[in-house]
């Protein structure tokens, strides 16, 4: 069985974070990033799950900029077999909803 986890990087809640100029999108300068909490509960889970049927392969997958390899090396530590970084120019600011068709897509 191949259980895939969607990874995300959320700014650090002890960063403080500022609108942009255009207002619209946020200040990425001296933003530290950090695996969503949430996405790191789904790994747990997928590590659970994997373990339990004594089976299988865990693949960590990030859709997004560079930065998003730091996540996935987090991944990786944490027990994924595997990570998949996803980098497109075309899918630059994707909306939640779209980038998952897009990653669908891509791994199918």
């Amino acid at each position: 069985m191949k259980i895939l986890v969607m990874i995300k990087q959320v700014p650090d809640t002890a960063t403080q974070v500022k609108i942009g100029g255009d207002g619209r999108a946020i200040d990425t300068t001296g933003i530290t990033w950090i695996v969503s909490p949430y996405d790191e509960f789904a790994l747990e889970e997928a590590l659970r799950i994997k373990e339990k049927r004594g089976q299988g392969e865990v693949v960590a997958v990030s859709l997004g900029p560079d930065r998003g390899k730091e996540a996935l090396r987090s991944c990786l530590a944490m027990g994924a077999d595997r990570a998949i970084h996803l980098n497109d120019p075309a899918w630059a600011q994707p909306c939640g909803r779209c980038a998952g068709r897009r990653a669908g897509r891509w791994l199918m």
